[in-house]
């Protein structure tokens, strides 16, 4: 026995040990080097926190969220998982996650071991934990604090068990099944029971033999059913998973169990909550993401499994329930990219049967040229997907609520791998077709596909997702916060997304002040003139709140950080202070004001005013006459103060088509000088120039476009004085351009 066949044997021989230690080094490194990923993590980890520090009894049965017993979103288990290791390390981002990647190691090993006892083949089961290993809806729900990774470990080992017990008539197993079940319910509610049983009554309906006749179908139904043992498995089911429920009804009553069930339970399936949805479709492609490179042989593996199933039942109950699991997430109104992970360890059970039947077939040559050629055209176009447009964005979707790439450019950007590695699993793929009878040649294709595939998952896991994580974190700005503090000093969210995380790294012992009116900041200010108030702020706020403080009670904002990464910055921080008013800050704006000798020439001359004669819009000028879809405009105003205004008013530019195949309309909206000269601030005989900028959107049909102005305050637009520049809506009509139909 040569080396290399040496390491397969001590493998195949101690495969659990092989999968523990694979699985920890995928799963366990550097889990606390990168912040918590808005919006679950600091928000469960916020919960867990309050939770220790209040002092009852009942401290470790009730979640508590910014002081309200009233987190009844989720079941307890996973708070119970978090508080030791929270204890140990603190409320930091290797104690959120530990548990769950420890959890993933045993998820691996279960998946081993119920493949071992359905397809009966020691390769295929370690095939198939292998495989799971490497499947990033896997490594990247593991290695977060995520309810998911538990539930499905209970799910698929409720499932599994139930069916072997019954199968094989082991009283250890079914019980055991029931016992996950109600661990299942104290993780995610009803799914855990609901999804075993209906699965198992399902193989029932499909394997009786309805040409008995009636009375001896009916008997078969019922020699099934309590082959379950339904009675004793509902005592081992309430005894696990009912104390929670009933201390909570006697607790919180009718509120709780009415929010817990019938909102998050039924009202998500109905859609019924402010929850995402999605096409009939939409889990094929997420699968295809949080499945990939692995999924490009799901169909030649169906298809395979579809010639057994008559012959191999336990083949036939893996796919039953894969495609069972996957069209209820598929029906149901709300729809998570991560809600379909419980098909993953049957569909690796799947894809292990095909392969290493097609790995010892004596007919290889004759099958896998169209398998190969099915495989690599499925994996080259999911992985075109994933790079083209903003596609890649749902990576990162799977794992949180938001659709990233609808905001801002290519953050941290995978297509330069991804043009490496997909051409490489690609050309593997393909590789054995050129002479397929030739079975070594199928074997090095395969361990090369696949360390390939393993060193893509390695890039996504270790560094791909821990930079994206950097971009829902305020971790930086609240670390700069502790830095720069006084006592008495206040922090303000001020439109400010990633308020879950601050409240998670602010900590116990700090106020977060959520406001969503500059009013309130002005009043906080005002109340607290010997100290400084913090505002997180989203950039597109900035001049509304810059303005408004101006304005009153007159002082400046001073940037004092952001959370830029890469190519994207979303959210800035700012100091304000009654110690600072009336500063200086001409500098800002001053370079914008002109003589009437400094006005261009070329411009484009308006001479229309607004307001009974309060500003004169003199002209406009506009970089370019046409834009792609897609390009930026840079337009400038040149206006006249005519009269003294006693209110913060704001600009407004509609661009709407009037010559087109489409209508379409898109709209900028600023204060003056970015805020930095509130218009309470304007004298009259000023002439300011003022720029402001908008990007076509890219989805834009092309067409003339006008464009439209004027001021605002609240839902007031001051009045356009001569007819003709009024559109009838107090819109001040400006010029137009062109935007090239694409």
């Amino acid at each position: 026995m040569d080396k290399k066949e040496g390491l397969h044997a001590v493998i195949l021989e101690h495969p659990r040990i092989f999968l523990a230690i694979l699985s920890a080094l995928f799963f366990l490194p550097l889990l606390g080097s990168y912040p918590v990923l808005g919006q679950w993590e600091p928000h469960y980890g916020r919960v867990a926190m309050e939770m220790m520090a209040n002092g009852s009894w009942d401290w470790f049965l009730d979640p508590v969220y910014l002081g309200k017993h009233n987190f009844w979103s989720k079941p307890i288990f996973c708070f119970w998982m978090v508080f030791p290791f929270m204890k140990i390390f603190g409320p930091t981002e290797l104690a959120l996650r530990l548990p769950f990647a420890i959890n993933g190691i045993f998820f691996v090993l279960l998946i081993h071991f119920i493949a071992e006892k359905i397809l009966k083949d020691p390769l295929k089961a370690l095939v198939a934990a292998f495989v799971a290993v490497f499947t990033p809806y896997t490594y990247m729900i593991t290695r977060q604090f995520m309810w998911d990774i538990t539930f499905v470990t209970f799910l698929t080992g409720s499932i599994g068990f139930l069916y072997i017990g019954q199968r094989d008539k082991d009283k250890k197993l079914i019980r055991l099944s029931y016992l996950f079940m109600g661990l299942g319910m104290l993780t995610k509610g009803l799914l855990a029971i609901c999804f075993p049983i209906a699965a198992m009554i399902l193989w029932m309906i499909a394997t009786l033999d309805y040409s008995k006749g009636f009375k001896a179908v009916a008997k078969d139904a019922t020699d099934f059913i309590f082959s379950l043992r339904p009675f004793e498995g509902l005592a081992i089911f309430l005894v696990v998973s009912l104390p929670w429920y009933l201390y909570m009804g006697i607790k919180h009553g009718e509120p709780f169990y009415k929010e817990f069930f019938m909102e998050h339970h039924f009202g998500r399936l109905e859609g019924k909550i402010d929850k995402p949805d999605g096409p009939f479709e939409f889990y094929i492609w997420q699968l295809s993401l949080g499945a990939f490179p692995w999924i490009a042989f799901l169909v030649p593996a169906l298809f395979s499994a579809a010639g057994k199933v008559r012959k191999n039942k336990d083949l036939a109950f893996t796919v039953l329930t894969f495609f069972f699991l996957f069209l209820f997430f598929t029906l149901a109104a709300t729809k998570f990219p991560h809600y379909v992970f419980p098909v993953v360890p049957f569909m690796v059970m799947i894809l292990a049967e095909g392969f290493v039947d097609l790995l010892r077939s004596e007919k290889l040559s004759k099958v896998y040229t169209v398998i190969g050629v099915v495989s690599a055209l499925f994996l080259i176009l999911i992985g075109k997907d994933i790079g083209t447009g903003l596609n890649y964005a749902d990576m990162i979707y799977l794992i949180t609520t938001h659709h990233v790439q609808s905001w801002f450019g290519r953050v941290f950007d995978p297509v330069p791998m991804l043009t490496v590695f997909v051409p490489l699993m690609a050309f593997f793929i393909i590789l054995p077709a050129v002479k397929p009878g030739k079975k070594i040649l199928f074997e090095i294709s395969a361990a090369a596909f696949t360390l390939v595939a393993v060193v893509w998952s390695g890039y996504i896991n270790f560094v791909w997702v821990p930079n994206m994580l950097e971009v829902f974190t305020p971790k930086h700005l609240v670390e700069k916060y502790f830095e720069m503090k006084k006592p008495g000093d206040k922090m303000v969210d001020f439109h400010n997304w990633k308020n879950r995380s601050m409240y998670f790294y602010l900590g116990l012992d700090e106020q977060l002040y959520r406001y969503t009116k500059v009013e309130q900041i002005q009043q906080l200010i005002e109340k607290n003139p010997n100290n400084t108030v913090f505002i997180t702020a989203k950039k597109d706020k900035v001049s509304e709140l810059r303005a408004a403080l101006l304005d009153k009670p007159g002082i400046p904002i001073t940037k004092v950080a952001d959370d830029a990464v890469d190519t994207y910055m979303e959210i800035e921080m700012f100091t304000a202070s009654m110690q600072d008013k009336n500063a200086d800050l001409s500098d800002k704006w001053k370079k914008n004001l002109l003589e009437e000798s400094q006005i261009p020439s070329n411009i484009k001359k308006i001479n229309g005013t607004l307001g009974g004669k309060t500003i004169e819009i003199i002209g406009y000028d506009i970089n370019k006459q046409r834009f792609d879809p897609g390009e930026e405009i840079e337009l400038t105003l040149y206006y006249k103060v005519l009269k003294e205004m006693d209110k913060n008013w704001k600009v407004f530019f509609h661009f709407d088509v009037y010559s087109g195949a489409l209508p379409h309309s898109f709209k900028l909206d600023d204060y003056p000088q970015q805020g930095y000269l509130p218009t309470t601030k304007w004298t009259p005989g000023m002439i300011l120039k003022d720029t402001f900028k908008v990007n076509v959107p890219k989805a834009h049909p092309g067409g003339g476009v006008k464009i439209y102005t004027g001021f605002y305050e609240g839902n007031t637009r001051m009045d356009v004085d001569k007819d003709t520049l009024n559109d009838g809506q107090k819109r001040f009509i400006l010029g137009t351009f062109n935007v090239n139909i694409k």
